[in-house]
């Protein structure tokens, strides 16, 4: 099996045997941003602080997810950004 030919702008990656192709083609991302446990559990796009940018990735055909952070549980959010192409990272500066 040869490689992509990039030069005509293929850059998806390979996905695994059974993957529908309808899924392979939409990209997934997840906003990263801080929160405690409760944020986290009722994370909701449309009452985020970043809803304008869920329904705009929405609007585009992306599939955005919130990915609240705290380090109390972040193994549960790595497991969760493990399942996404992208990750957009909101830090206070």
């Amino acid at each position: 099996m040869s490689p992509p030919d990039r030069s005509k702008g293929d850059y998806r990656r390979a996905q695994p045997e059974g993957t529908p192709v309808s899924a392979a083609l939409t990209p997934k991302v997840a906003l990263l941003y801080p929160g405690d446990r409760a944020a986290r559990d009722r994370a909701d796009p449309a009452a985020s602080r970043f809803a304008a940018l869920f329904d705009a990735l929405a609007a585009a055909g992306v599939n955005a997810e919130p990915a609240v952070y705290h380090d109390d549980f972040a193994d549960e959010v790595m497991a969760q950004l493990r399942g996404v192409r992208v990750v957009l990272v909101w830090c206070n500066p």
